[in-house]
């Protein structure tokens, strides 16, 4: 394979149709076996990939966002790009390309790398701006899904969080991300929101952004129980008067599990009534595929469903159990 340390410098060339040929030729080669991922990327060969993928034309840029993706897969690749943040620049340009399918492979991409290192992806301050104007650019609901996924490590980052609740953008964004049918992303729109209220002062500024109304617009097009039972709990927690910042140090769930002492005996009877298997989607690598109840029109936001009805809930105020948050909670 000692060709390639001669292929991979054509990428710089000048003329698009030599970095388009040569893109494809590599494409083959990472694709044909482990060994020539490894060999396409030693020396400067990765180095020459990312200057391709910013400077080369659309046809050529799909491609290469098609390598990329193809060399996250292995895991030791994987590492080394995560290590630097080059990678993830180049990614980030192929996500303002107006096609597609690159879209899709490059977000595919950074999903892996924010798998891998998520305070590199959350460095990307631009990657954050493309992400909120993605629904915008795109009525592709499976390029939201991927947008989402990776937005969802920004709202984790306590710090980056702060960030994004000062992006003016946000609100729009996500209530265009709520439109989705996609339940999957309704329940990575509700976590979103969730990890914005883990402070006093972040939950005033969700409640003046109005937030809210994205929760409800979840709640009023959910097709799945679960869906909305999240959003309708991602709603009392934003009007609770409950203080989680006193735990500064402990996770969400382990805040929650902190205050349900208070609870008192009423709101564990109602906890009793919940329904489903409890189920995390924090691993964002793969989510549950939840069967499919009632119908558009059947689930209308100021009422709730047929389906996993929990009347009691309603009576219990702040005071209900947390044992119901526990779904899609980490």
């Amino acid at each position: 394979m000692g060709g390639l340390s001669t292929l991979t410098p054509l990428l710089l060339s000048p003329h698009e149709r030599i970095v388009q040929e040569t893109a494809t030729a590599i494409n083959y080669i990472v694709s044909d076996s482990e060994d020539n991922k490894n060999a396409v990327i030693a020396d400067r060969g990765l180095d020459d990939l990312v200057h391709a993928a910013q400077k080369s034309g659309p046809e050529a840029q799909k491609i290469i966002a098609g390598i990329f993706l193809d060399l996250t897969f292995n895991s030791e690749i994987r590492t080394q790009m995560a290590a630097r943040s080059s990678p993830a620049k180049a990614m980030i340009e192929l996500t303002k390309s107006s096609d597609e399918e690159t879209m899709r492979l490059s977000l595919q991409t950074l999903e892996l790398l924010a798998l891998e290192s998520s305070d590199m992806i959350c460095a990307q301050e631009e990657l954050l701006d493309i992400l909120l104007a993605l629904p915008k650019r795109t009525v592709d609901e499976k390029l939201y899904l991927l947008a989402g996924k990776v937005l969802l490590y920004f709202a984790e980052n306590k710090q980056v969080c702060e960030n994004l609740l000062s992006k003016s953008s946000l609100r729009e964004s996500l209530r265009l991300y709520s439109k989705s049918k996609d339940a999957v992303l309704h329940k990575v729109i509700v976590k979103i929101i969730m990890y914005m209220v883990d402070s006093k002062e972040a939950k005033a500024q969700v409640q003046q952004m109005d937030l809210e109304g994205v929760l409800k617009i979840i709640k009023d097009n959910a097709t799945d129980r679960d869906v909305w039972d999240m959003a309708d709990e991602a709603i009392e927690l934003i009007n609770t008067d409950d203080d989680l910042t006193t735990l500064p140090t402990l996770s969400t769930i382990e805040k929650l599990h902190r205050m349900e002492p208070a609870a008192g005996t009423a709101a564990g009877n109602s906890s009793g009534n919940s329904s489903g298997s409890q189920s995390s989607l924090i691993d964002k690598k793969e989510f549950d595929k939840k069967p499919m109840f009632g119908s558009k029109t059947s689930l209308q936001m100021d009422k709730k469903p047929q389906f996993g009805s929990k009347a009691s809930l309603a009576s219990s105020g702040s005071a209900r159990s947390v044992n119901s948050f526990k779904k899609g909670i980490d």
